[in-house]
C-alpha cells in the first residue's frame, strides 16, 4: 500500500514498479481503506488457494411435535463438530413456540436471537459473538426467544443479514426449526442449504410430513430438496419403508434407529447422547450422519464450481 498527497503518474509508476498493489490518496477516506484491505485479503486467499468456504445451513423441520426433530438437531450439531475438517458449529432455536434447546444442553443462556433482530443495525461480529452461549462440547448456542415472553417482528432483511453474518463466521448451521408455521421459519427454508425432515414410522406422522411437503410444493418449494429422515426407526414396525416409499414417493434420506431410553436419558440429564452413551449404536449413527452430510457438502461444492448449480450430484439414502 502506498499513500500520498500527490498523485501525478512518475509517482505512481514508481511505485508499481515496487510492488505496490493499492495507491490512497491523501486526505485518507475510511472507506477506500476498507476496500483496498478486502482487494488484499481476496487475493490473499485465492494466492494460497485457500478461500474460505461459505458456511452451511441446515434446517431441521419436524412431521409434527415430539418426533425428535431437537434431539437430531442438537446429536447433529455436536457430531459435525467432532469431524477433522469442521472448525465451528452454531445450534440455532427457530420454534416458534417451547424451544427446547436450552434443556437438552442444561444451559441458561443470557440472550436469545431475538436479542439481534432488536439490535439489527448494530449487528457486527463482536455483537454476535457476545450474544451467542458456547456449550462444553464446544458449539455455540443461539436459543429462540422466551416462549411467551417478546414478540420479536423478524423481517426478511434482519434475517438475511443475521444468517450471511452467521455463516460467515462457522462452518455448519443447525437450526432447529420444528414445524415451519410461522414467517421466520419459511425464511430459513428459502436460504438454507439442507433440509431434513423429521418423522417417525407412525400414520399420524407421516401423513403429516405428506402434507407439509405439499404445502410447501405448493408455496414453491423443490420437496425433492427436502430430505427425509425416519427417527426411532425399527425394522420390524407395522409401517415398512416401503410404505413410506409408497406414501410419500421417495425412499428415506437417513434411518436413525430406535434408542428411546438412551435417548430420554440423555434429554433428562442435559447432555448430549456422545457424553451419556458414546458407544450406543444411536450415537454412532449421529456421528455418521454428520460425516455423510460434511462429506455431501465437500461434494456440492465442487459441483457447484463445475455447473454452477447449487444442488448438484446425487441424493444418497
Amino acid at each position: 500500500f502506498l499513500t500520498a498527497s500527490r498523485n501525478e503518474p512518475e509517482i505512481l509508476i514508481q511505485a508499481l514498479r515496487a510492488g505496490v498493489k493499492e495507491f490512497l490518496s491523501q486526505p485518507i477516506k475510511d472507506e477506500e481503506v476498507k476496500e483496498a484491505l478486502l482487494k488484499f485479503r481476496d487475493r490473499s486467499r485465492k494466492s494460497t488457494g485457500r478461500v474460505k468456504k461459505q458456511g452451511q445451513i441446515i434446517d431441521v423441520i419436524a412431521s409434527k411435535g415430539g418426533v425428535g426433530g431437537t434431539t437430531l438437531s442438537v446429536n447433529l450439531a455436536t457430531s459435525l463438530l467432532e469431524l477433522e475438517e469442521v472448525n465451528s458449529v452454531l445450534l440455532m432455536d427457530m420454534e416458534p413456540f417451547y424451544g427446547e434447546i436450552p434443556i437438552f444442553l442444561e444451559l441458561e443462556p443470557r440472550f436469545t436471537w431475538g436479542e439481534i433482530i432488536k439490535n439489527i443495525n448494530r449487528l457486527d461480529h463482536t455483537l454476535l459473538m457476545n450474544i451467542l452461549t458456547k456449550h462444553t462440547s464446544g458449539i455455540y448456542v443461539l436459543p429462540a426467544p422466551e416462549r411467551w415472553g417478546e414478540t420479536v417482528d423478524v423481517t426478511k432483511a434482519a434475517l438475511e443479514k443475521t444468517m450471511n453474518l452467521i455463516r460467515s463466521v462457522f462452518d455448519f448451521v443447525i437450526i432447529d426449526s420444528g414445524q415451519p408455521s410461522n414467517a421466520a421459519s419459511r425464511l430459513v427454508l428459502d436460504m438454507s442449504d439442507e433440509v431434513l425432515l423429521v418423522t417417525v414410522l407412525t400414520l399420524p406422522s407421516l401423513i403429516g410430513a405428506k402434507n407439509l411437503l405439499e404445502q410447501l410444493d405448493r408455496s414453491g418449494y423443490n420437496k425433492e430438496d427436502i430430505k427425509l429422515v425416519v427417527n426411532r426407526y425399527l425394522s420390524k414396525s407395522d409401517i415398512s419403508l416401503k410404505d413410506v416409499e409408497k406414501t410419500m414417493g421417495r425412499v428415506p434420506f437417513w434411518l436413525i434407529p430406535n434408542d428411546y431410553t438412551t435417548a430420554l436419558s440423555s434429554l433428562n440429564q442435559g447432555r448430549t447422547l456422545d457424553d451419556v452413551a458414546p458407544r450406543a449404536e444411536i450415537t454412532k449413527n449421529f456421528k455418521k450422519l454428520a460425516a455423510t452430510l460434511a462429506k455431501k457438502v465437500e461434494e456440492e461444492e465442487k459441483e457447484k464450481e463445475k455447473k454452477g448449480s447449487l444442488f448438484g450430484g446425487k441424493i444418497f439414502g
